[in-house]
């Protein structure tokens, strides 16, 4: 039970601060993947996969599965609840006790603060998911060819304006066939 209380404690933090998006939430769940073993980085690298494809907003899917990873169903509904709630309930308190908060100055100059750090935890998400990516690099046949595949589909994309769903048509083939 306290382990439960710690994920939604772990979850609550993440969307208090997480500010810019899903993936901004992505250096507080690299946090816990390191913390806690409720998953793995690999993990977490299929958790942003499966959420860019899953309708709904990235971070709240990234929370379910790795709620879900952790505690079951009901881990995966805390986990979700527990990112939205403290977020929810501050745009609540103020918007009743400042109700015109776009055209207070204070609030305005808030917002845009916040933008540096917004583009902050997207950043090192990009340098965690760079890092996880180039560690578990594993040098077989297969990824030789879907690297190279992937430089010709630069080159044809660049080169000929080749439409993003034929790179995706071949993509899927390529990770049908050999994935």
């Amino acid at each position: 039970m306290a382990d439960f209380a710690l994920l939604l404690f772990e979850f609550m933090k993440t969307g208090l601060f997480a500010v810019g998006g899903g993936y901004a939430t992505l250096p507080y769940l690299y946090d816990m993947a390191v913390r806690f073993d409720w998953f793995t980085l690999d993990d977490l690298t299929n958790f942003i996969a499966v959420s860019e494809v899953t309708p709904g907003p990235i971070g709240i899917n990234m929370a379910t599965f790795a709620g879900y990873l952790a505690h079951g169903v009901i881990g995966g509904v805390g986990a979700s609840l527990a990112l939205v709630f403290l977020p929810t309930l501050l745009i609540l308190l103020l918007l009743r006790f400042m109700p015109d908060v776009t055209e207070n100055t204070l609030m305005r100059r808030v917002f845009y603060g916040l933008i540096p750090a917004a583009c902050g935890l997207i950043f090192v998400s990009a340098l965690y998911l760079l890092k996880n990516a180039l560690l578990s690099f594993e040098t077989t046949s297969v990824t030789l060819l879907g690297i190279a595949l992937l430089a010709l589909l630069l080159f044809l994309s660049f080169r000929f304006r080749l439409s993003p769903f034929w790179l995706l048509l071949i993509g899927g083939v390529y990770g049908l066939i050999f994935l």
